[in-house]
């Protein structure tokens, strides 16, 4: 008779609507910026973004978000893509200077979060002087540890504001890559 009831509850809570006890949370991802600062080594005396300037465009096409969990005692965490919905997105950090935009929202279990990783297929930006210029971003992802860490829970929404300050670093026309200082930091959960 025990696990008959037993039985029944755990049906009924798997079969509960979500605005009932919600098993999830929403994550969201915001993203801020910065000046787009722009170091040339070497440059030429005749370049007048000599050796630092600020680029006047930076545009990158973000492939997959995940972000890192910690799991059960930090020991079983795990990185979950997030937002696969609005992928791929190409973004012009520029347009975000001192704006926090949303990018995107996923509903997740409930956890402590530790890192957002952005996986990047392309960044170009537009250099005085140098004019429109292809970024490596080395390993081809931006990884930022959030701190101090967001927490995911049941019912509530976590914004993660992602503070994109870019840099880029020339050592002449064709090789630039993108080096920025990244910053993560949670808004609730509310």
């Amino acid at each position: 008779m025990g696990l008959a009831i037993a039985a029944v509850l755990i049906a009924g809570f798997q079969l509960r609507p979500q605005n009932i006890l919600p098993s999830t949370g929403v994550l969201q991802i915001a993203l801020t910026d910065g000046a787009v600062g722009v170091t040339i080594m070497n440059p030429p005396s005749t370049q007048s973004c000599h050796p630092t300037c600020n680029a006047t465009s930076l545009v990158v096409t973000v492939t997959t978000i995940e972000v890192h969990t910690a799991g059960v005692g930090n020991m079983t965490g795990e990185w979950t893509s997030v937002c696969a919905d609005k992928l791929p997105m190409t973004l012009n950090i520029t347009q975000l200077h001192n704006v926090s935009t949303l990018i995107c929202g996923a509903r997740i279990q409930p956890d402590t979060i530790t890192n957002v990783r952005l996986n990047v297929s392309s960044a170009m930006a537009t250099i005085p002087t140098l004019g429109p210029q292809s970024l490596a971003v080395p390993s081809g992802k931006l990884e930022i540890p959030i701190s101090p860490l967001g927490a995911v829970e049941a019912g509530k929404i976590t914004t993660i504001v992602v503070e994109f300050q870019p840099h880029i670093i020339c050592t002449g026309v064709g090789s630039c890559k993108l080096t920025p200082v990244l910053h993560a930091v949670p808004q609730g959960p509310d």
